[in-house]
């Protein structure tokens, strides 16, 4: 029998205080008939952008659907969520956007939240 060690993800010595990279939206999983209108292969939809979040600064908006963050590809929000605690605060991110069934790409500046 051969075992495999995988590394977990550093964690800070407190999760409750520490900050993490956020781009201040809420997004869930498009459903079947949104991926058959829009033809998308996946995505984050957002459904909630917060006023003055990262998204809403880079000019995201509410129904954009997340392709994806610099080169990682997202198939679903809870790859979007892994693909931000890679990162940090303050870190620049090419953000490729679906909006309306067309791609858009911008540049955001990942926020804070805790």
């Amino acid at each position: 029998m051969s075992l495999a060690v995988v590394a977990a993800p550093a964690f800070p010595a407190d999760p409750v205080t520490a900050e993490r990279a956020s781009l201040g939206i809420v997004t869930r999983d498009p459903m079947d008939f949104e991926r058959e209108m829009w033809r998308l292969e996946g995505g984050a939809w957002i459904v909630r952008v917060k006023p003055d979040g990262a998204a809403s600064r880079a000019g995201i908006a509410l129904d954009d659907v997340i392709a994806s963050l610099d080169d990682t590809t997202i198939a679903d929000s809870a790859s979007l969520v892994a693909a931000l605690g890679s990162r940090k605060p303050g870190d620049k991110v090419r953000v490729r956007i679906i909006r309306r069934g067309h791609p858009v790409e911008m540049d955001a500046t990942l926020g804070a939240t805790r």
